[in-house]
């Protein structure tokens, strides 16, 4: 069974992003670019079905964006 909550790194992993990307989308003031996410300690933590509706919408998730 897969986990509801990932990690940064498995984000990026998961979108095929750099993890400096996804800090820049978990910290833009871009509402179509951030993605929630919430923090435990010093480590970002995002829900799965978040990242999968991202995916579905397919909005954002390219590092190249000018």
């Amino acid at each position: 069974m897969e986990t509801p909550i990932m990690t940064a790194k498995e984000a990026a992993k998961f979108l095929r992003v750099s993890i400096n990307h996804l800090y820049a989308m978990l910290k833009s003031e871009d509402p179509n670019e951030r993605i929630p996410a919430f923090r435990s300690g010093n480590k970002w933590l995002i829900h799965r079905d978040v990242l999968e509706e991202r995916i579905k919408r397919g909005n954002n998730l390219t590092e190249n964006k000018k």
